[in-house]
């Protein structure tokens, strides 16, 4: 079953807008009017724990630290749960309309952005939730349409798509200064604007993947430093088939290409400047995400989705899930494992860590009801409309334009 290989285009991208409803609350949460809706959990693979159960389907998990986001189809709204308390919240939505697809909803400390259409203007705009008080902020004001946010620290990023064009921009934000700008890249007068698509970040590192202006939709691997605003473009003749994902501390990045209709794994580092194959002809994966020194994805070698983990220091490759279930979509962050998986008939998250222990060992036990106040009613202002600067022509030189397919290049 190949459901959930995705490929690029924007344009096939299918959302499902869902109304956010009720409150936050629970040590980590903020304190407020709370009434306690213990989930029990269901069966999960061996030595996973699961978050949520049926009936519904909970979709499209991200994990920072012991928090974990995620969709609930049923519901239909953003969830948050601290793993180390138990307790989980409905993030308020306030008249707004949650996307529910991949890579819409992230988290990194007490922050979760996450795409949603407004029930006013029916635009799609970026939102921020801070956990500690509760708040929820609109990032963006725009017609256009935004999606794919992504979040590192005090640091957030998006796509901005031109339905006219149907040609992506990332834009950043700076959460405590409050304000952020596209990222533009220094294109020569008369070229095309390049298209630039899912944008990650982690640490100092934003990853995205960019046309150049290409006419001929070709895409390559970027990623700036956000603090010198130097940049390198990885340049391959095999076209991305999912998102980047960036390590919490930038400095590793994974994703997955297709060479001659094989999809292969892919990470490199940003700092020694290497680039390589991870996953041999017999996997096919998809959809990874990378922490530490471990990468995880979703593979179909088997004829349906299993998780499994790259060692990056050993170089070894493991299964972490072995059952007939479809299990796709994992994060990690900080050996903590999630995903979501359709073992009992509808699809939750579930969690794990990287020793195969199950987390967590708190089970979710309370829902509040009562939404906190002061929802503003407009984004920021100041945002920049200079790009950073300091972006390099060329790639630094010695920098590896890519394998063949059949030479693997594992890193250690």
């Amino acid at each position: 079953m190949r459901r959930f290989i995705r490929t690029m285009a924007v344009a096939a991208l299918v959302l499902a807008v869902v109304l956010v409803t009720g409150a936050a609350s629970a040590q980590l949460f903020p304190q407020g009017s709370m009434t306690p809706e213990p989930m029990t959990p269901g069966p999960g693979p061996s030595g996973a724990t699961a978050i949520t159960s049926g009936p519904g389907d909970n979709l499209f998990p991200a994990v920072s630290g012991n928090i974990i986001v995620w969709f609930d189809n049923t519901t239909m709204s953003v969830r948050a749960y601290d793993a180390a308390t138990g307790w989980s919240t409905t993030i308020p939505g306030n008249n707004t309309y949650a996307v529910v697809a991949m890579r819409q909803v992230d988290v990194s400390g007490g922050n979760t952005v996450w795409a949603a259409v407004s029930a006013a203007t029916m635009s799609s705009e970026i939102f921020l939730y801070d956990i500690a008080s509760g708040s929820v902020t609109p990032l963006t004001n725009d017609p256009a349409y935004q999606m794919s946010p992504s979040i590192s620290g005090d640091t957030a990023c998006w796509n901005e798509i031109d339905m006219a064009t149907g040609k992506g921009t990332v834009y950043v934000y700076d959460i405590a200064a409050r304000q952020g700008g596209p990222l533009v890249r220094g294109n020569a007068s008369g070229e095309p604007a390049p298209n630039q698509i899912f944008p990650a970040i982690g640490g100092d590192t934003l990853a995205w993947f960019d046309d150049g202006g290409n006419v001929s939709g070709h895409f390559s691997l970027n990623w700036l430093s956000l603090s010198s605003g130097n940049s390198v473009t990885f340049e391959s003749s095999s076209n991305p088939v999912s998102p980047p994902s960036v390590s919490s501390d930038g400095r590793l990045i994974a994703w997955v290409v297709e060479v001659n209709g094989t999809p292969f794994l892919y990470m490199a580092d940003t700092v020694a400047l290497k680039a390589g194959r991870v996953t041999g002809t017999g996997a096919m994966p998809a959809n990874p995400a990378v922490d530490g020194d471990f990468i995880v994805w979703t593979d179909y070698r088997n004829g349906n989705g299993d998780i499994y983990l790259y060692d990056i220091q050993s170089g070894q490759e493991r299964q972490l899930t072995s059952d007939r279930a479809e299990e796709a979509f994992p994060d990690i962050s900080d050996g903590r494992i999630v995903w979501m998986g359709n073992n009992d008939g509808y699809w939750n998250i579930y969690s794990a860590t990287v020793g195969g222990r199950a987390q967590p060992t708190v089970a979710p036990t309370g829902f509040p009801t009562v939404a906190p106040t002061g929802f503003p009613t407009a984004a920021p202002t100041g945002f920049p409309t200079a790009a950073p600067t300091g972006f390099p022509t060329a790639a630094p030189t010695g920098f590896p334009t890519g394998h063949h397919p059949e030479e693997p290049n594992h890193f250690a």
